[in-house]
């Protein structure tokens, strides 16, 4: 956008040119601005039959990586309780 913006500027028009090569600059400086700034952000999806879901949201990945391993540990733990109500409590089913 900037470019087009800077092209745009080359005229008959000298007031032209410049209000284009401002805005180009502005435009362009903008644009590095938002780049240098950004972060990133890390999020905990639930899905379901009913759909996804973003339950949490972080600029903290070692938080976010901490509550999905909680959460698969429970996920794992719920299904190592259902294993042994219906198959009885002696049996491993390969879940610690």
């Amino acid at each position: 956008m900037a470019a087009l913006v800077f092209g745009m500027g080359f005229g008959e028009n000298a007031a032209a040119e410049v209000w284009f090569s401002v805005a180009g600059a502005l435009i362009a400086g903008a644009g590095l601005y938002v780049f240098w700034t950004a972060r990133p952000s890390y999020s905990v999806t639930v899905a379901s039959s009913a759909g996804e879901i973003r339950a949490l949201t972080s600029a903290d990945k070692r938080y976010i990586s901490k509550i999905v391993s909680s959460i698969n540990e429970a996920i794992a733990f719920g299904r190592l309780l259902l294993a042994q109500r219906q198959f009885g409590k002696n049996r491993s089913f390969g879940f610690a």
